[in-house]
């Protein structure tokens, strides 16, 4: 089974979106919290829960990743179009939208801020 976090950014990376300009795992780098000329993705993992009990065990992990997506300052394109973008890949790797947070503004930079919840059933 393939670390749930490497496997969404390799199906970003795939999906060859020219609005993302930098792609991060597990933290933000100092340096890249208060850069606003770029949009950034972070993705990072939430959830990783037994699933699909049966004969005293479990035979499946549920795992969850969140993935936020901080738009440059200016961003011209069309979000909507990108939110959609984004899940329906999602879903076509298998990934199921959890939760998709509505856009709103990071007070300190006003950038957008858009927030997935992503989910996936594993078996083991």
């Amino acid at each position: 089974m393939e670390n749930p976090v490497m496997e969404i950014q390799k199906i970003l990376q795939v999906g060859n979106f020219d609005w993302l300009n930098k792609l991060y795992t597990n933290y933000l780098p100092t340096k890249a919290q208060s850069d606003t000329s770029q949009t950034i993705g972070l993705i990072i993992p939430y959830k990783d829960a037994p699933d699909r009990y049966g004969n005293d065990t479990f035979n499946a992990i549920k795992n969850g990743i969140r993935l936020t997506i901080f738009y440059k300052l200016g961003f011209k394109g069309s979000m909507t179009q990108i939110n959609i973008d984004v899940m329906q890949l999602m879903i076509k790797n298998h990934w199921r939208i959890a939760d998709s947070k509505s856009i709103y503004p990071d007070p300190d930079t006003k950038q957008s801020i858009k927030v997935f919840y992503l989910e996936k059933i594993n078996h083991i």
